[in-house]
């Protein structure tokens, strides 16, 4: 399984549950980010593009902060939404990766859509607060 005793010593470590590797999403990200803005540099334009998209659970039942998502078949599922950003140069043939965040509706911090409306209307009602359809709430 290893051609040395620092290779064993490591699957060892591995199998056995005593050494564990984490990677934190955030230093990863921040460091691809950085690579971007220099990759970048100081083109004149540049475009960001941003994807919300949807990664189905539909099977899944007991998963950290999962929340609902909509299905192909616009059905109601268990799963994530995720929002990825990327930055491109128009005369440049490259995808430079700004951020991605994947997150739950089931998750404490989320806010939803109908929250944000409700407290924008509410900011522009000088403290009314109103539905999508108008309705005082």
């Amino acid at each position: 399984m290893s051609s040395d005793k620092k290779e064993y010593d490591v699957f060892k470590g591995l199998l056995s549950g005593k050494q564990v590797n984490t990677l934190d999403s955030q230093v990863i990200l921040g460091c691809v980010a950085a690579r971007s803005q220099e990759a970048l540099g100081d083109s004149p334009r540049v475009y960001v593009l941003h994807d919300p998209c949807d990664i189905r659970k539909p099977y899944a039942s007991e998963m950290e902060d999962m929340g609902k998502v909509l299905s192909l078949q616009k059905e109601v599922i268990s799963g994530y939404c995720s929002f990825n950003s990327v930055a491109i140069v128009p005369d440049q043939q490259e995808v430079h990766l700004l951020d991605s965040v994947v997150y739950g509706t089931g998750s404490a911090g989320y806010v939803s859509q109908e929250r944000v409306h409700l407290i924008q209307s509410a900011q522009a009602g000088a403290g009314i607060l109103q539905d999508k359809k108008g309705r005082q709430v």
